[in-house]
Parts: C-alpha cells; sequence; structure tokens
C-alpha cells in the first residue's frame, strides 16, 4: 500500500479515533455515520472539517486507500485483543 499523503493521514486519524472510543473494533458503524451523514447532507456548512476534506480534497483513489489503510489498522488492533 502507498504512502497516505496528509489529508488522507487526517481522515484517518479521524476515523480510527472515533474508533478506539469504543470498547471493541467494530470499523462498519464509524465508517458508514461518517459516510451517511455527509450523503444526507444539504448544507456543506453543517459537515465537519473533516468531511470536507472526504469530499473536496480527496479523489476515489484516495478515499479506497484511507479505507484500505483504515482496515489494516483495524485488523491489527483485533489481533491485539
Amino acid at each position: 500500500m502507498n504512502k497516505l499523503n496528509g489529508r488522507q493521514e487526517h481522515v484517518l486519524e479521524f476515523l480510527v479515533e472515533a474508533t478506539s472510543l469504543k470498547d471493541f473494533v467494530d470499523i462498519s458503524i464509524p465508517l458508514y455515520t461518517f459516510i451517511k451523514h455527509i450523503l444526507r447532507t444539504t448544507d456543506v456548512k453543517e459537515l465537519s472539517e473533516v468531511q470536507m476534506v472526504w469530499c473536496c480534497m480527496l479523489n476515489e483513489y484516495e478515499r479506497t486507500e484511507v479505507i484500505q489503510a483504515y482496515a489494516s489498522w483495524a485488523l491489527e488492533a483485533i489481533k491485539k485483543d
């Protein structure tokens, strides 16, 4: 996997932090909530900074890389438990 750029790292850190607050690792809930909010939002002002990065500053390939990195992180976290 390629090294993530700064914008991708920003999104990944947000997702990892959201997952780390839970008692167990389940990447589907934070990822689903993150993207669902973007899809339901009609006013850009309602998006967080990290959601704006996802929508406006990352292309499809970069988003895929973030999801792959997030999944890899989760697998490692599960192995540690």
